[in-house]
């Protein structure tokens, strides 16, 4: 008796769709930007995918394992934005863009974080060692600065030791952080 086997291959694939990740760019800084502890940064990037429109895109940003905002989608043009607080031990922001099929693409922005120094003041007028008469007005001049902050952001006031806050001297510092009274 002669067998004759006949095997027929059945395919239970169907189709396949291939879904391409995202593409995530932190645009808003460069590799090694420097940022102040307890700064405000806003941060912003772009979101894109051949697959899915822009808006349907979320972003999620992180400082290592930090979220530093909640998640929001794009705009329609890809754009999002999280304005974050710097703190001490962040070494590096991560932008992640997830599509409708929970595929991802990441951005990585490597930062150098320093401690948030105080501002700082100096008299220029009058000098110490200068000859006054306490019948006649005096001039101040002084210089306030904050390596963080624009001078015209900072407060400032003069004080005595005899007199303690000196009340109407003009105490708002002009660009360079001069402040005249």
């Amino acid at each position: 008796m002669f067998w004759l086997i006949i095997m027929a291959c059945r395919s239970d694939k169907g189709i396949t769709i291939f879904n391409t990740p995202p593409e995530a760019y932190i645009t808003s800084h460069e590799q090694e930007s420097e940022f102040f502890v307890g700064q405000s940064v806003q941060f912003m990037g772009s979101l894109s995918d051949p697959n899915d429109q822009t808006s349907n895109l979320m972003a999620r940003w992180y400082a290592g394992t930090r979220e530093l905002c909640d998640s929001t989608y794009a705009d329609e043009d890809g754009k999002v934005y999280c304005e974050a607080t710097i703190q001490e031990g962040d070494e590096q922001i991560k932008l992640e863009a997830i599509d409708p099929d929970n595929a991802t693409g990441t951005d990585f922005l490597d930062i150098i974080v320093s401690p948030s120094l105080p501002p700082s003041s100096e008299i220029i007028n009058p000098i110490a060692d200068g000859v006054y008469y306490s019948d006649l007005l005096i001039s101040f001049q002084g210089r306030i600065f904050d390596p963080e902050e624009s001078a015209e952001t900072l407060q400032a006031y003069w004080k005595s030791s005899n007199d303690g806050i000196l009340e109407n001297i003009e105490v708002t510092p002009d660009e360079n952080g001069v402040i005249q009274g």
